[in-house]
């Protein structure tokens, strides 16, 4: 699937450059857009040492195994009570866990939890009784028998999704279920992000920091500042 998109993509670009058009106006692409930033797990010193970066940020994505989970929460809330934070679990909680947290969790200002526990396990998301809504990744494109009545959000990745066809067919399975869309990314260069974004129109957020990690990207990459995306 990743191939498919690596290839529709440069199709892409051949047909744009033969248009004489640039991606922004081919697209109707905007020269800025807002999107979460991540944290990745890190211990409590680590997170500690990004004080600074949490202060700047309003839009926060945090990845958590079990492990300090509230205290993480807790420093992030002190350094930066106003910031957004969407809790990226990554099928790494356990039910017990999930259960014995959610009403503590309930006092951060959390957009939503992402996919909690693995994949397959719907059903015992039903008996968890929380205002904080679920956020489906894994179970989102694994699952052929999803239920759209579980979570409330979705995260769509165009890499685990491939061709047009097959985003456009998901984007128009959310909006007839009513389900918000996370448009995200893999950790990718700037060659990979700048495509996506011709479906932002479609999503309610954006978390598209991929190419915020690396060390080296293509010369006129995309630049991040604070929690926004700005076009070269």
């Amino acid at each position: 699937l990743s191939l498919q998109v690596a290839l529709q993509s440069a199709l892409l670009d051949i047909k744009i450059q033969k248009s004489t058009k640039s991606y922004l106006s081919f697209f109707k692409l905007k020269k800025r857009y807002e999107t979460f930033i991540t944290l990745p797990i890190q211990s409590i010193e680590e997170i500690k040492n990004k004080e600074n970066v949490i202060r700047k940020l309003k839009l926060i994505k945090i990845k958590l195994n079990e492990k300090n989970v509230l205290k993480i929460l807790n420093l992030i809330k002190f350094f930066n009570s106003k910031a957004k934070i969407i809790i990226d679990a990554n099928e790494g909680w356990s039910f017990h866990f999930l259960k014995k947290n959610i009403k503590k969790l309930e006092n951060y200002n959390i957009l939503f939890i992402e996919q909690p526990l693995k994949a397959g396990y719907q059903k015992k998301l039903k008996k968890v009784k929380t205002k904080i809504p679920f956020c489906a990744d894994e179970d989102f494109y694994l699952n052929k028998k999803f239920d759209y009545k579980i979570y409330k959000w979705v995260n769509l990745k165009v890499d685990k999704f491939g061709c047009d066809r097959n985003i456009i067919s998901a984007i128009r399975f959310c909006k007839k279920y009513k389900l918000n869309i996370m448009l995200g990314c893999m950790v990718s260069s700037s060659l990979s992000i700048i495509p996506i974004l011709r479906y932002a129109r479609y999503s309610n957020v954006l978390d598209l920091d991929g190419a915020k990690f690396l060390k080296r990207d293509y010369e006129n990459k995309i630049k991040y500042k604070k929690n926004f995306i700005y076009l070269n």
